[in-house]
């Protein structure tokens, strides 16, 4: 079965990234856009400069390196050119148009599940998370960073139907060792990083979502093994 299509956001984001997009088509088909840039591209509320490639399976930096023509022709050598160069983790920055981006890939995630198929951008061959899963992703990672922008994109998420419940409940699919208390009080501090930044009126809706969650009565998601259909076609 195919994947559902979208129209992507292209719009958002800057213009290093909108040069690079097209030959991110050379992607494995095992691999699925999160973080922000996934969600920006389907709701268009922020600028996310970033793309970051997770996959369930494990892979060698060195021949995923060599499958990426825009990785391919870069200076091995050079240390700020790469983030990392490791089993499962492969970062590094390319450069377009003068600009500067960052592109990541994250695998050997076989502890992690999907509550949907991803979804792949029209015009294009990368598969982006839905935003179920988008979302529960967002409630794991507050419980490790103070970062503004994953506050922002849980609110523009509850304003797009996927409401706090939703995403506790999506993460609790996604990871089984994860627990919602955590996000719950996370929801409610905004002292930590860069959390100041975020805007008054948007803290107090995810303070009283976060007050008003019984987790009692979570709503009960069904999770798909690994974080793509793909891989499983492998």
């Amino acid at each position: 079965m195919r994947p559902a299509t979208f129209e992507p956001r292209l719009d958002i984001l800057p213009a290093s990234q909108r040069l690079l997009w097209p030959e991110l088509d050379a992607v494995p088909s095992e691999f699925v856009l999160y973080g922000g840039t996934g969600l920006a591209l389907q709701l268009g509320h922020r600028t996310s400069e970033d793309f970051d490639f997770f996959s369930s399976s494990g892979f060698d930096p060195d021949r995923l390196r060599s499958r990426l023509p825009f990785f391919r022709d870069l200076d091995q050598a050079d240390p700020d050119v790469w983030v990392h160069r490791k089993r499962d983790n492969l970062e590094a920055f390319v450069n377009r148009g003068g600009g500067v981006v960052k592109v990541a890939f994250f695998g050997g995630l076989d502890t992690l599940q999907r509550i949907e198929d991803p979804g792949r951008a029209a015009g294009s061959r990368v598969q982006v998370a839905s935003l179920v899963d988008l979302a529960g992703m967002k409630m794991r990672v507050i419980q490790v960073r103070g970062s503004w922008k994953d506050y922002v994109d849980i609110h523009t998420l509850v304003s797009h139907g996927v409401d706090v419940p939703t995403g506790l409940a999506a993460a609790k699919a996604i990871d089984r060792s994860f627990d919602p208390t955590t996000s719950i009080r996370a929801l409610q501090f905004y002292g930590d990083g860069t959390l100041d930044r975020v805007p008054a009126a948007m803290q107090r809706d995810l303070s009283g979502w976060a007050q008003a969650v019984d987790l009692a009565k979570l709503p009960v998601l069904q999770p798909r093994r690994g974080l793509s259909p793909m891989e499983l076609e492998r």
